[in-house]
């Protein structure tokens, strides 16, 4: 018993210094963002979906709903997919993960050092972290991946 109140207090302490801070660009929030990604996707909520990706600024409004509509359709991504990242695809910054995607960021003028990725198996996965949360870049082949 006595072991116990100081693992309370440490157990506290981490939280409070930001071990289990939701507003950090981690695998798990990156995963997070997938899994939510994909429940806007699933139930047709495209003005929702729309939010999870970095978008050109020129998109309509048609076009948005048209091309997130199909996300699930061409395999993009799964719920399977997901957990199959989750538990096995490299993470890190994007310069580490992919080089091609650290082009694509460029080209987006979005920062190297803010952009993260996923990766495995094919299935890529580019993120920009703006500080707050996470939108994506990249979403290619996730849904593709299955367990063997």
């Amino acid at each position: 018993m006595k072991h116990f109140i100081p693992t309370v207090l440490l157990a506290a302490f981490a939280l409070l210094a930001g071990g289990c801070d939701s507003k950090q660009p981690t695998k798990e929030n990156a995963v997070q963002l997938l899994k939510d990604a994909y429940a806007a996707l699933s139930s047709g909520n495209y003005d929702k979906a729309k939010d999870y990706f970095v978008l050109p600024a020129n998109a309509s409004a048609d076009d948005v709903k048209k091309n997130l509509g199909r996300l699930i359709e061409i395999k993009e991504i799964s719920p399977e997919g997901i957990d199959i990242l989750a538990d096995k695809g490299k993470w890190g910054k994007i310069k580490d993960v992919s080089a091609k995607e650290t082009e694509r960021a460029k080209k987006l003028n979005l920062p190297e050092d803010e952009c993260y990725g996923l990766y495995y198996e094919g299935a890529e996965v580019a993120l920009h972290w703006d500080g707050k949360k996470f939108r994506l870049f990249r979403l290619d082949d996730v849904g593709k991946l299955v367990k063997k």
